[in-house]
């Protein structure tokens, strides 16, 4: 009876209840047994009419729900049926395409607004970024600023700088200090975008670590370094200033060393970097080591310039090789005593040397028994 429950109106039907015999209830014969029945109980039931039935149990006995209606109206409801859902259908289509519009709409604008705001950032130049100023001055470092001010702060207070690092990771700046004597409020109040760990203290002497970053752009360059000059440069100037090599690499191209004179270290570093075309994208400073590392193909204009560290070498913590200097005097005596153990008829062996000058000499005497005598 689906046509009876979605097409015909109530004012378009009858609907009879009919009780139908066991031997009427399937086939041709029920439809047969209902035309009969309409005919007796329907007023002027001819082939002009329709109808359908539905078999239902009432008291246990089967009966038969019939409708009847004329087949004029059945095809006039069809009609408007289909013309209604056909409206249904191509008003949700709308919608979806009016949804599926409004949405490509608001992406194709918010991916417009990043796009420009990304183009203003890299056409604004020297303006202040979201963390860190960042300048190219002959003198400074490019993008560093924060480092001036920082050595500002500690020698005012007669502070001390425990560690310096100073990072170009892609196009970000990263400058991380650990610095002795100084307060967060003395940064907070300039760089309010700096990031302080909860400051420890020893003997009441406040020690700060703070964190700085900030967006910078490098341009590749076109030419590279001759790492067969670039890197035996860099290794005699650590032999010169009395530096120990401690790691060294070449794909990163990166130096880690310790003692010597490290200011000398740096400017003679900074001059080869400048011969060389060659940019230092990280520089890490701390008590008992210090690490370079070099990018061949980052120019030194663009890179971490080390003149402003050497003019504050004064306030960083760093190990310097004491060489005890041997005078003329000790010299004379050291002869004296190896020529009074030649006359003894005393063998040298060997000596040991420390790194703070003195001399550790062995020798055997007549007996064969050792001695060791400091020079």
């Amino acid at each position: 009876m689906s046509w009876k429950e979605n097409v015909v109106h109530k004012n378009d039907a009858e609907r009879y209840k009919i009780a139908v015999p066991f031997n009427f209830l399937f086939g041709k014969k029920r439809q047969k047994y209902i035309s009969s029945e309409l005919e007796k109980r329907h007023p002027c039931f001819t082939d002009d009419f329709g109808f359908d039935s539905v078999l239902t149990l009432v008291h246990g006995k089967p009966m038969l729900d019939v409708v009847v209606a004329k087949k004029i109206k059945l095809e006039e409801n069809i009609a408007d049926l289909k013309k209604r859902k056909f409206v249904y259908a191509a008003g949700f289509v709308f919608f979806v395409i009016c949804l599926l519009l409004f949405s490509f709409v608001i992406v194709f604008n918010h991916k417009n607004d990043k796009t420009k705001a990304f183009e203003n950032d890299e056409k604004e130049d020297g303006v202040e970024q979201t963390n860190v100023q960042y300048s190219a001055g002959a003198d400074g470092f490019s993008g560093f600023d924060f480092c001036d001010f920082l050595f500002e702060i500690v020698g005012k207070n007669n502070g001390r700088i425990r560690e310096l690092s100073l990072k170009y990771d892609c196009f970000t700046q990263t400058v991380e200090a650990l610095a002795k004597g100084i307060y967060p409020e003395q940064f907070s109040e300039i760089y309010s975008d700096l990031f302080i760990l909860p400051v420890s203290y020893e003997s009441e002497v406040p020690v700060l670590k703070c964190k700085y970053k900030g967006k910078v752009k490098i341009d590749k360059k076109n030419e590279t370094c001759d790492l067969k000059s670039f890197l035996p440069r860099i290794r005699k100037v650590l032999v010169q200033c009395d530096g120990d090599l401690i790691e060294e690499s070449i794909n990163p191209i990166l130096f880690r060393f310790n003692y010597g004179d490290v200011e000398k270290i740096l400017r003679e570093i900074d001059c080869v970097c400048k011969d060389e075309n060659v940019g230092i994208t990280q520089f890490d400073i701390a008590e008992n080591q210090k690490t370079i590392l070099f990018d061949k193909d980052v120019s030194y204009c663009d890179g971490i310039k080390l003149k402003n560290i050497c003019d504050n070498i004064r306030l960083f913590d760093v190990r310097v090789k004491h060489v005890k200097k041997t005078t003329i005097s000790e010299k004379k005596a050291t002869e004296m005593k190896i020529a009074k153990n030649i006359a003894k008829n005393i063998t040298k062996i060997g000596e040991v040397k420390y790194q703070d000058g003195t001399t550790n000499v062995f020798y055997k005497d007549s007996n064969g028994k050792l001695v060791k005598e400091r020079m």
